[in-house]
């Protein structure tokens, strides 16, 4: 695809910058002290959701998808059996048709897209430049892109709207044995397949659409979209444009995904013909489809394996919201010092190592306070090691701080 850039170099003062970074100093202790309760919070949640799905696989039971039996009615159940439906799914802009439990349209559009690279210099005196390069190419995207915010939008002129967008459909009704779907299980069967528009499928030219901006009033900095009723067909794709082999600005292209009749494993509360979520003691609640057959065991240890890597993901947020706060409050620092860049360099690096360190310190203290909240025994161990290292590190700063001892002068020895 064709391509042109935008250079845009602006400077800043040593002062501007100084004011900038001692006006950070609020964000970032206010990023810092965020940072604690998120730690624990999830903590919490992670324990909690572990313990309710401990309880969950403690009283789940398993029963066939036929015949139903009102015996289990209020339980924790787990079936497997294949989600089918006689529902017909349509797009009524292209008479589109099918059987299916869920169908997905995705609109894309061909545009203009604009990408930022920023190389920020430390100038002798304290003063930055900042290059900034802008670069434009023509690409699909999923959603409407306006140019009006681009540094340079003439010449990159996009549609003010599109005609078609993306969407879905669901059945309405859908069994798994003499069971009933309720919406949010629906909703889980992921629509992944792709429909092949080539083959039994009807295609009609598309209904006019409905748009917000006419195109009479249109911006001036923008293009119309395509809405031209010629739509070719190509395998799994409609084309809304003259040549898909050469697309012009404002052609759409459409694709398919759906979710037909398949084996689907659940666990819920069997709730009259159909499910509900189950609440747990510890104030959670199950609630699970899985596409396939799986036992519940295998579904049980898959949330956990779930829970771990969101309890670890969540971790690290609050770690970089701790890291990155201190920073900040630390910043000013480093812009005083780069009045001679090499020395704001050496300071930078210093107050990030100090922010990091500090963050793991806070983070494992955080941590540790927390599970001695949820998780007494372990919680203990975290703060001895939290403690162990804040010492360490205390005793290794004061040693390197001793002065060292000048050695008493020789007396020479009289001949």
């Amino acid at each position: 695809m064709a391509s042109d850039q935008f250079t845009q170099v602006t400077t800043t003062s040593w002062l501007k910058r100084l004011a900038a970074s001692f006006k950070a100093i609020g964000f970032g202790l206010l990023l810092f002290v965020l940072a604690f309760p998120v730690l624990w919070w999830n903590e919490g949640r992670a324990v909690k959701t572990a313990k309710g799905l401990e309880e969950g696989a403690g009283v789940v039971v398993s029963i066939p998808e036929r015949p139903l039996q009102q015996a289990y009615a209020g339980r924790l159940v787990h079936l497997s059996g294949e989600a089918r439906t006689d529902a017909r799914l349509s797009d009524p802009d292209f008479a589109i048709e099918v059987n299916a439990i869920r169908l997905v349209r995705k609109v894309e559009m061909f545009q203009w897209q604009e990408r930022k690279q920023t190389e920020e210099r430390t100038q002798l005196g304290g003063s930055t430049e900042t290059v900034t390069t802008y670069s434009y190419s023509k690409g699909w995207a999923e959603g409407l892109i306006s140019s009006s915010q681009f540094a340079q939008p003439q010449g990159h002129q996009n549609p003010a709207s599109m005609p078609y967008a993306s969407r879905n459909w669901s059945a309405t009704a859908v069994q798994v044995g003499d069971f009933t779907l309720n919406a949010s299980q629906i909703n889980m069967i992921p629509a992944n397949q792709p429909l092949n528009l080539s083959t039994t499928h009807t295609v009609a030219p598309p209904a006019a659409p409905a748009t917000d901006t006419p195109e009479a009033d249109a911006a001036p900095d923008t293009v119309s979209a395509n809405t031209s009723p010629r739509v070719q067909r190509l395998g799994e794709m409609l084309y809304l444009g003259d040549d898909p082999h050469n697309p012009q600005i404002g052609d759409l292209r459409i694709t398919y995904s759906v979710a037909y009749p398949q084996t689907v494993s659940i666990i819920a509360r069997q709730s009259g013909t159909s499910f509900e979520a189950y609440r747990t003691q510890h104030n959670t609640t199950i609630n699970l489809l899985y596409p396939g057959q799986h036992s519940a065991e295998a579904m049980f240890s898959s949330e956990h394996s779930k829970n771990t890597l969101l309890l670890w993901i969540l971790r690290l947020v609050g770690f970089v919201m701790m890291s990155a706060g201190l920073k900040m409050v630390l910043g000013p620092l480093g812009v005083l010092a780069d009045v001679i860049p090499l020395f704001g360099t050496i300071v930078r690096a210093g107050t990030g190592l100090m922010a990091s360190t500090s963050a793991v310190f806070f983070s494992f203290f955080t941590i540790g306070l927390a599970w001695l909240f949820y998780r007494p025994l372990l919680g203990i161990g975290l703060l001895l090691i939290s403690a162990a290292g804040i010492t360490a590190a205390t005793l290794l700063l004061k040693k390197n701080q001793k002065p060292v001892d000048t050695p008493p002068a020789s007396t020479p020895n009289p001949s």
